[in-house]
């Protein structure tokens, strides 16, 4: 087979998918899990609103019609491989990219190299390593990326950004619709509007080429730097103030109870908005594409450590997983982000990771003990 060129940085031929200029789109429903998604079909019409700048994936404001017939305002978050980004710092898509990518998914070398890329992310929990070659051995990457290889790549960084997120806010559920958005369906754009004029998917090309997306509450919001402070306000009360340092710590307390449901945060940007609630302003977390699960990052240290997953019972393995929480620091990242804001701030109290690991041990002890005087009466 011959060799496909390299990608290289700059490209004439740019590409866009063609759905990104279209007012109106028709999703297939791949699960409803609210029910504002009207029942018993498998697609449904949103309109397209508006598009919000500066984000890591493709993310538009839209109107459906909910299952009481009533237009329902929502965000549809795409998980589309042609989004710039870091990911595209160093390619950008182009007709022969994405030409080059059909042919490898049509001739089913997508479906053999997806056992690689995924071993990959398994042993490093890092999706990225494209773009990382690039960025760190250009030469090298170069002769290993054909344009088809990279793009596969990059499809499943966006792949594995849509499979974290949708799992992350079923294990959110609890706080759906409060301290996160309330995930309504979890969606796919069809081929035949990613690209108009093709016949009936293949399973490859429905798996490779459809673009997947989450349709999620909205709520008007604004970011930590948007917010006025008390003290700008020379009339502001000694309730104001209050009102502020109540906020923080609702904020950092949002984020512990996200790890406490198995969900670590990777870095603190923006994820974290403030929403007005019936006039008080509360903490919104939103983006876990790209999130770390309990389950993933506990087995990544297991194998990090050459042993296997029934070596580690399982409040050892609670143990790892709050030991690693401490280490990225959701809950101070928040507090920290507030102090930068307002120059004033107070510290709030911070989960106390030693006394939580400690009580897990203390529990497994006492569970030891209870079993050896079960067995000894």
């Amino acid at each position: 087979m011959a060799q496909q060129s390299t990608p290289s940085p700059s490209r004439a031929d740019s590409y866009v998918h063609a759905y990104l200029n279209l007012s109106q789109i028709t999703l297939d429903v791949v699960e409803r899990l609210d029910e504002r998604i009207p029942s018993g079909k498998t697609t449904m019409t949103v309109d397209i609103m508006d598009a919000f700048p500066s984000t890591k994936s493709f993310v538009k404001l839209v109107q459906f019609e909910n299952n009481q017939g009533i237009a329902e305002t929502a965000v549809l978050k795409l998980y589309d491989r042609t989004c710039p980004g870091r990911i595209r710092k160093f390619i950008d898509p182009s007709m022969s990219a994405e030409q080059a990518f059909l042919r490898f998914v049509r001739t089913g070398e997508m479906r053999e190299l997806v056992p690689e890329m995924e071993i990959t992310w398994k042993n490093t929990l890092n999706t990225q390593g494209a773009v990382d070659y690039f960025e760190y051995e250009p030469q090298q990457a170069v002769k290993y990326f054909t344009m088809s290889k990279f793009e596969a790549h990059v499809w499943y960084e966006f792949y594995h950004r849509h499979k974290t997120e949708l799992r992350a806010y079923k294990q959110l559920n609890s706080m759906q619709g409060r301290e996160i958005p309330r995930l309504y369906a979890n969606v796919r754009i069809p081929l035949s509007v990613v690209h108009p004029g093709t016949g009936k998917a293949t399973p490859d090309e429905e798996e490779f080429l459809c673009v997947p997306g989450l349709l999620l509450q909205y709520s008007a919001c604004n970011k930590l730097n948007d917010l006025k402070l008390p003290w700008q306000n020379p009339t502001a009360s000694e309730q104001a103030y209050r009102d502020w340092s109540a906020l923080t710590e609702r904020a950092v307390n949002a984020m512990d109870q996200i790890n406490e449901f198995g969900v670590v945060l990777k870095n603190y940007s923006n994820n974290v908005m403030f929403k007005n609630a019936n006039g008080v302003l509360e903490p919104y977390i939103i983006d876990f594409a790209q999130a770390a699960l309990k389950e993933d990052l506990v087995d990544y240290l297991i194998r990090e450590r050459n042993m296997e997953a029934t070596d580690f019972p399982p409040r050892q393995r609670e143990i790892m997983y709050w030991n690693r929480a401490r280490d990225y620091g959701n809950p101070a990242s928040v507090d920290q982000a507030f102090s930068d804001h307002d120059g004033l701030h107070i510290p709030c109290q911070l989960p106390d990771y030693e006394a939580r690991i400690k009580e897990i041990r203390q529990q497994g002890q006492s569970g030891k003990s209870q079993s050896s005087q079960t067995q000894g009466d």
